[in-house]
Protein backbone atom coordinates (compact mmCIF):
# COMPACT_ATOMS: atom_id res chain seq x y z
CA UNK A 1 0.00 0.00 0.00
CA UNK A 2 1.28 3.14 -0.34
CA UNK A 3 2.73 5.09 2.44
CA UNK A 4 1.29 8.47 4.29
CA UNK A 5 4.38 9.81 4.73
CA UNK A 6 7.21 9.96 2.17
CA UNK A 7 10.52 10.62 3.13
CA UNK A 8 13.88 10.80 0.91
CA UNK A 9 13.17 14.76 -0.16
CA UNK A 10 12.45 17.34 2.04
CA UNK A 11 8.48 17.11 1.65
CA UNK A 12 6.44 15.91 4.15
CA UNK A 13 3.05 15.05 3.68
CA UNK A 14 0.40 15.93 6.28
CA UNK A 15 -2.83 14.25 5.42
CA UNK A 16 -3.92 12.88 1.95
CA UNK A 17 -7.62 12.28 0.49
CA UNK A 18 -9.05 10.44 -2.46
CA UNK A 19 -11.59 10.42 -4.17
CA UNK A 20 -12.46 7.53 -7.04
CA UNK A 21 -14.93 8.35 -9.96
CA UNK A 22 -16.30 5.88 -12.17
CA UNK A 23 -19.33 7.49 -14.83
CA UNK A 24 -21.32 6.12 -17.65
CA UNK A 25 -23.89 6.23 -19.54
CA UNK A 26 -26.98 5.31 -16.84
CA UNK A 27 -28.54 3.02 -19.51
CA UNK A 28 -25.18 0.76 -19.36
CA UNK A 29 -24.90 1.25 -15.72
CA UNK A 30 -28.09 0.17 -14.40
CA UNK A 31 -28.85 -3.43 -13.31
CA UNK A 32 -30.86 -5.05 -16.68
CA UNK A 33 -33.58 -5.83 -14.56
CA UNK A 34 -33.63 -3.22 -11.80
CA UNK A 35 -32.51 -2.99 -7.91
CA UNK A 36 -34.41 -2.70 -5.07
CA UNK A 37 -33.32 0.72 -3.58
CA UNK A 38 -33.93 0.00 -0.59
CA UNK A 39 -32.36 -3.36 -0.86
CA UNK A 40 -29.25 -1.18 -1.82
CA UNK A 41 -29.46 1.32 0.94
CA UNK A 42 -29.89 -1.26 3.82
CA UNK A 43 -27.19 -3.18 2.26
CA UNK A 44 -24.71 -0.63 1.81
CA UNK A 45 -25.29 1.15 5.13
CA UNK A 46 -24.71 -2.49 6.87
CA UNK A 47 -21.58 -3.41 4.96
CA UNK A 48 -19.99 0.03 5.50
CA UNK A 49 -21.45 1.18 8.64
CA UNK A 50 -22.25 4.57 7.38
CA UNK A 51 -23.11 6.85 9.92
CA UNK A 52 -25.36 9.14 7.87
CA UNK A 53 -27.38 7.32 5.37
CA UNK A 54 -29.99 8.59 2.58
CA UNK A 55 -33.91 8.37 4.33
CA UNK A 56 -35.80 9.44 1.36
CA UNK A 57 -35.54 9.13 -2.66
CA UNK A 58 -33.71 11.51 -4.12
CA UNK A 59 -34.13 14.30 -6.77
CA UNK A 60 -34.27 13.20 -10.55
CA UNK A 61 -30.51 13.59 -11.30
CA UNK A 62 -29.34 13.56 -7.89
CA UNK A 63 -27.44 10.14 -5.90
CA UNK A 64 -27.48 8.80 -2.74
CA UNK A 65 -25.31 10.24 -0.60
CA UNK A 66 -23.76 7.84 2.23
CA UNK A 67 -21.38 9.60 5.13
CA UNK A 68 -18.64 8.39 7.47
CA UNK A 69 -18.01 4.98 7.35
CA UNK A 70 -15.48 2.43 6.72
CA UNK A 71 -14.50 -1.21 4.84
CA UNK A 72 -12.87 -3.58 7.59
CA UNK A 73 -10.77 -5.90 5.91
CA UNK A 74 -8.52 -8.15 7.60
CA UNK A 75 -6.63 -5.99 10.26
CA UNK A 76 -7.37 -2.50 8.57
CA UNK A 77 -9.82 -0.12 8.66
CA UNK A 78 -10.31 2.23 5.87
CA UNK A 79 -12.06 5.71 6.23
CA UNK A 80 -14.72 5.89 3.61
CA UNK A 81 -15.67 9.62 3.85
CA UNK A 82 -18.31 9.45 1.36
CA UNK A 83 -19.89 7.25 -0.86
CA UNK A 84 -22.53 8.38 -3.77
CA UNK A 85 -24.65 6.47 -6.19
CA UNK A 86 -25.79 8.38 -8.81
CA UNK A 87 -28.07 6.87 -11.99
CA UNK A 88 -25.11 7.19 -13.88
CA UNK A 89 -21.98 6.16 -11.71
CA UNK A 90 -19.76 6.16 -8.04
CA UNK A 91 -18.23 8.80 -6.17
CA UNK A 92 -16.54 7.62 -2.97
CA UNK A 93 -13.84 9.16 -1.03
CA UNK A 94 -11.74 7.83 1.63
CA UNK A 95 -9.07 9.68 4.08
CA UNK A 96 -6.30 8.18 3.01
CA UNK A 97 -4.09 7.07 -0.79
CA UNK A 98 -5.80 5.93 -3.71
CA UNK A 99 -4.86 2.48 -3.35
CA UNK A 100 -7.63 2.34 -0.54
CA UNK A 101 -9.51 3.85 -2.32
CA UNK A 102 -9.49 1.28 -5.48
CA UNK A 103 -9.93 -1.81 -2.51
CA UNK A 104 -13.15 -0.02 -1.32
CA UNK A 105 -14.29 0.69 -4.98
CA UNK A 106 -13.50 -3.25 -5.96
CA UNK A 107 -15.02 -4.45 -2.43
CA UNK A 108 -18.27 -2.65 -3.35
CA UNK A 109 -18.51 -3.83 -7.39
CA UNK A 110 -18.19 -6.93 -6.17
CA UNK A 111 -21.04 -6.69 -3.51
CA UNK A 112 -23.13 -4.90 -5.85
CA UNK A 113 -22.26 -8.06 -8.17
CA UNK A 114 -23.58 -10.19 -5.38
CA UNK A 115 -27.06 -8.59 -4.91
CA UNK A 116 -27.79 -8.10 -8.98
CA UNK A 117 -25.76 -5.45 -10.10
CA UNK A 118 -24.68 -5.60 -13.52
CA UNK A 119 -21.44 -7.52 -13.62
CA UNK A 120 -19.57 -5.45 -16.29
CA UNK A 121 -20.76 -2.05 -16.93
CA UNK A 122 -19.23 0.05 -19.62
CA UNK A 123 -17.81 3.26 -18.11
CA UNK A 124 -16.94 6.20 -19.96
CA UNK A 125 -14.29 7.08 -17.81
CA UNK A 126 -12.76 6.15 -14.67
CA UNK A 127 -10.40 8.66 -12.64
CA UNK A 128 -9.22 9.80 -9.14
CA UNK A 129 -9.19 13.18 -7.46
CA UNK A 130 -5.70 13.05 -4.67
CA UNK A 131 -5.84 15.50 -2.55
CA UNK A 132 -1.95 16.24 -0.34
CA UNK A 133 -1.34 18.54 2.18
CA UNK A 134 2.17 19.00 2.35
CA UNK A 135 5.05 21.05 3.44
CA UNK A 136 7.94 21.93 1.12
CA UNK A 137 11.67 23.87 2.73
CA UNK A 138 11.65 25.56 0.12
CA UNK A 139 8.77 28.09 -1.41
CA UNK A 140 6.71 27.69 -4.54
CA UNK A 141 7.61 31.23 -5.86
CA UNK A 142 10.79 30.70 -7.99
CA UNK A 143 10.09 27.41 -10.04
CA UNK A 144 8.62 29.54 -12.69
CA UNK A 145 11.39 31.77 -14.79
CA UNK A 146 10.75 35.14 -14.82
CA UNK A 147 8.21 35.03 -12.04
CA UNK A 148 10.25 36.81 -9.50
CA UNK A 149 10.36 39.69 -11.98
CA UNK A 150 6.48 39.44 -12.35
CA UNK A 151 5.75 39.68 -8.68
CA UNK A 152 8.21 42.56 -8.02
CA UNK A 153 5.89 44.43 -11.11
CA UNK A 154 2.80 43.31 -9.10
CA UNK A 155 3.38 44.41 -6.00
CA UNK A 156 4.69 48.06 -7.10
CA UNK A 157 1.69 48.53 -8.98
CA UNK A 158 -0.67 47.40 -6.52
CA UNK A 159 -3.25 50.03 -4.78
CA UNK A 160 -2.11 49.16 -1.31
CA UNK A 161 1.83 48.37 -0.01
CA UNK A 162 2.40 44.89 -0.18
CA UNK A 163 4.82 42.40 -1.11
CA UNK A 164 3.03 39.68 -3.35
CA UNK A 165 3.68 36.03 -3.57
CA UNK A 166 2.46 33.00 -5.92
CA UNK A 167 -0.35 31.61 -4.35
CA UNK A 168 -1.40 28.66 -6.91
CA UNK A 169 -0.19 27.04 -9.68
CA UNK A 170 -2.36 24.69 -12.36
CA UNK A 171 -2.05 22.44 -15.53
CA UNK A 172 -4.90 20.88 -17.34
CA UNK A 173 -5.37 19.54 -20.97
CA UNK A 174 -7.77 20.82 -23.62
CA UNK A 175 -11.20 19.64 -22.69
CA UNK A 176 -12.38 19.33 -26.15
CA UNK A 177 -9.35 16.73 -26.90
CA UNK A 178 -10.17 14.70 -24.30
CA UNK A 179 -11.88 11.69 -25.08
CA UNK A 180 -14.78 9.99 -22.28
CA UNK A 181 -17.49 12.76 -21.41
CA UNK A 182 -17.90 15.87 -22.28
CA UNK A 183 -18.79 17.41 -19.33
CA UNK A 184 -15.98 15.93 -17.35
CA UNK A 185 -11.89 17.06 -17.64
CA UNK A 186 -10.24 14.71 -15.41
CA UNK A 187 -6.60 16.29 -16.18
CA UNK A 188 -6.33 18.96 -13.51
CA UNK A 189 -3.12 19.40 -11.26
CA UNK A 190 -2.85 22.43 -8.96
CA UNK A 191 -1.17 23.49 -6.23
CA UNK A 192 -1.45 26.39 -4.22
CA UNK A 193 -0.43 27.92 -0.79
CA UNK A 194 -2.80 26.46 2.45
CA UNK A 195 -5.67 29.02 3.31
CA UNK A 196 -4.98 30.73 6.80
CA UNK A 197 -1.63 29.48 7.25
CA UNK A 198 1.19 31.96 6.74
CA UNK A 199 3.01 31.99 3.45
CA UNK A 200 6.74 31.30 5.11
CA UNK A 201 6.00 27.79 6.51
CA UNK A 202 5.64 26.80 2.73
CA UNK A 203 2.24 24.14 3.39
CA UNK A 204 0.61 23.95 0.51
CA UNK A 205 -2.69 21.97 -1.04
CA UNK A 206 -2.81 20.02 -3.92
CA UNK A 207 -5.14 18.52 -5.99
CA UNK A 208 -4.33 16.18 -9.15
CA UNK A 209 -6.38 13.52 -11.51
CA UNK A 210 -4.06 10.82 -10.27
CA UNK A 211 -2.74 8.01 -8.17
CA UNK A 212 -1.46 9.16 -4.88
CA UNK A 213 1.90 7.83 -5.68
CA UNK A 214 2.68 9.92 -9.25
CA UNK A 215 1.00 13.04 -7.29
CA UNK A 216 3.94 12.72 -4.45
CA UNK A 217 5.67 12.02 -6.87
CA UNK A 218 5.08 15.41 -8.89
CA UNK A 219 5.33 17.17 -5.60
CA UNK A 220 8.98 15.54 -4.70
CA UNK A 221 9.86 16.83 -8.58
CA UNK A 222 8.55 20.78 -8.07
CA UNK A 223 9.93 20.57 -4.60
CA UNK A 224 13.35 19.60 -6.16
CA UNK A 225 13.07 22.59 -8.90
CA UNK A 226 12.56 24.61 -5.90
CA UNK A 227 15.13 23.66 -3.93
CA UNK A 228 17.30 24.02 -6.76
CA UNK A 229 16.49 27.41 -7.84
CA UNK A 230 16.25 28.48 -4.41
Amino acid sequence: MEPAIVSGLPMNVITLDCERWALSHADEFRPVKGLSLYELVKGIAERYRFVSVPTTIPPPDSGLVFAEGALHRDDRIIQIKKLQVFPDGVNLAVASSSDDADVVWKDLREWAVSIGGRPDPKFAMEYHVSIIVCDFDHSIDVIINGSSQIMNLISSKLDVSATVHTNMISFNADRTLLSGMAHVNPSLFKIERRAEVEYSKNRYFSMANMTTSNHISVLEFIEKIAAKHT
